[in-house]
Order: C-alpha cells, then sequence, then structure tokens
C-alpha cells in the first residue's frame, strides 16, 4: 500500500489499542469508558490475505435516528506476527451535514483511491485517534501529544 498515506505512529499506536483481539469479521467492540461519546469498533471485511478493513464510529441519537460523528473505515495490514500494523484511512461519512467521502476502495482485488482526499482523511484520522485516547482516558497513548485544540 505505498501509494496510501497510513496514520503516524502515536494515532496507529491508539488504533491498535481499540482492535485489540479484532480478527474475524463480525469481531466487534464498544469502548465507553467517559462521558464522552462511546467508540464503536467492527470488522467488517477481509479484502486480501490477512488485512482487515474496521470501521470505527462515534454515534449521536437524533429523533430516534442513530447518525453518525464520523464514521470512518480502514484498511489494517500486519505483515507478520512481529511486524508493527499498518492502517490506511478508506472511506469517511458523517450526518449532519451528510457528507460521504469514499477515498480508496477495492475493486476486483485491485485498490482503487485518491490520493489528495485519501490523504485529506488520514490527517483528520490522526486527530481524531488523539481525541478517541484522551476522551476515553487511554493516557498511555497520548502522554505527551496534543490533540488540535486539545491539551495532552
Amino acid at each position: 500500500m505505498k501509494r496510501l498515506k497510513q496514520l503516524n505512529k502515536k494515532a496507529t499506536q491508539i488504533f491498535a489499542r481499540i482492535i485489540t483481539g479484532m480478527n474475524e469479521i463480525g469481531d466487534h467492540a464498544k469502548i465507553d469508558t467517559s462521558s464522552f461519546m462511546a467508540v464503536c469498533v467492527d470488522v467488517i471485511g477481509r479484502p486480501v490475505g490477512q488485512s482487515r478493513i474496521i470501521a470505527v464510529s462515534h454515534y449521536f441519537k437524533q429523533n430516534g435516528d442513530m447518525c453518525a460523528d464520523p464514521d470512518m473505515t480502514f484498511l489494517v495490514e500486519q505483515p507478520t506476527e512481529e511486524a508493527p500494523i499498518a492502517v490506511y484511512p478508506l472511506t469517511f461519512e458523517q450526518a449532519l451535514p451528510p457528507v460521504y467521502q469514499v477515498a480508496a476502495r477495492f475493486e476486483g482485488g485491485t485498490l482503487i483511491h485518491k490520493a489528495a482526499l485519501q490523504a485529506d482523511i488520514t490527517r483528520f484520522a490522526n486527530s481524531w485517534m488523539l481525541n478517541i485516547a484522551q476522551q476515553q482516558d487511554l493516557p498511555a497513548y497520548v502522554k505527551g501529544c496534543k490533540a488540535k485544540g486539545g491539551a495532552a
């Protein structure tokens, strides 16, 4: 995945923490350790080899509907058991205002992507992972780091 931008090192560490033990399609978790929105994590696909597609979401309820704020999918690769994972953002969705962006997708086993959009959602995902760690009280993963507009 050399052409795709991947999460930075700190965001990857946080991501690895929230997906611990999630390997098979259908594995899911809800992380809710604070007064902030819970984080929902789901394994939704296995496109190639040992890679996984994982959805990470925040939701809120409005007029009885669950609204994504945001919902992103990520391609996760781990070449060997000992190697660190590589995490590549694929999509971004939010309910209000309605936004759905596909930065990368698989078509017939081939990865198709929009480089500028994929780089943009990667920047967002790097910040979002820091926010998740701070909001869900994962201090070991945010020590010495600051999310935009937030304190470590």
